[in-house]
């Protein structure tokens, strides 16, 4: 992707990339390493409470296979699409069906994370759009 391209995409997707920036500050630079997915850096820590996209950034756990680094990938796709909406309109409902599917396991109740409309979305395009050398690499 050439350099104004890029530059354009990174705007396009500001409030979200800002917001990584500012998780990996918190996080700290000593406490992650990072890696290239195609254009997409990937944060990966153990500081975190589950993998998340943001932008041009994924933030994963060391230990997260291939199949969850795609679909994190896939959120960056829907950022591309959404743009200064991704966070309303992808974002937030995604991080409410997580902290939902999470608490309500620990009650017992389970159903598929990943038939949620924009969890399935975000698999569709992972498989669609990642480079597999990427992921095979994991």
């Amino acid at each position: 992707m050439d350099t104004v391209k890029r530059i354009l995409l990174w705007i396009w997707q500001f409030p979200q990339n800002i917001v990584a920036l500012i998780c990996m500050l918190f996080i700290g630079r000593k406490n992650y390493r990072t890696e290239m997915i195609g254009c997409v850096k990937s944060i990966i820590t153990k500081d975190i409470a589950s993998g998340y996209s943001l932008g041009d950034y994924i933030f994963i756990k060391p230990w997260y296979s291939g199949i969850t680094v795609r679909h994190e990938y896939g959120h960056c796709i829907q950022s591309r699409i959404f743009g200064p909406l991704y966070l309303i309109v992808i974002g937030l409902p995604s991080l409410i069906h997580n902290v939902l599917h999470w608490w309500l396991k620990g009650l017992g109740v389970i159903w598929d994370y990943y038939s949620f409309p924009i969890e399935h979305w975000a698999d569709v395009l992972g498989n669609k759009y990642m480079p597999s050398n990427d992921v095979e690499a994991r």
